[in-house]
């Protein structure tokens, strides 16, 4: 009986485990996942650039933003068509004579080198 109560712990467990695993590699779960951390991510640069100017990154750059919040806003929003079109807006700045992106120029914006 000691054999039978040991197999049936293991199958039970392993059934557990199989349920387990079904729900972790659910595909709906990790395309709201990555919704939601992008969604994070986005709002967490954008509230950078609007409070201090500049993002993680364009600080480790040396570039910082100069504008009102909302043209900042308008910067972000219009970053994310851009991008979501195959980069078009991104891949803009390397025809433009001044090396501004499409999201860029739409919003009158371009970071500048920040003084030290």
């Amino acid at each position: 009986t000691d054999t039978l109560l040991g197999v049936g712990l293991f199958a039970g467990t392993l059934y557990g485990l199989a349920h387990y695993l079904h729900q972790i590699l659910d595909p709906t779960l990790w395309g709201f996942l990555a919704v939601f951390l992008g969604v994070f991510h986005w709002t967490f640069v954008v509230s950078q650039e609007i409070a201090f100017g500049n993002s993680v990154g364009k600080f480790l750059w040396g570039l910082r933003l100069h504008g009102n919040p909302w043209r900042i806003l308008i910067r972000a929003i219009l970053f994310i068509p851009s991008v979501a079109l195959g980069g078009v807006g991104v891949l803009w700045a390397l025809f433009d004579r001044k090396k501004r992106t499409l999201y860029d120029q739409l919003s009158g914006l371009q970071p500048h080198e920040a003084s030290r």
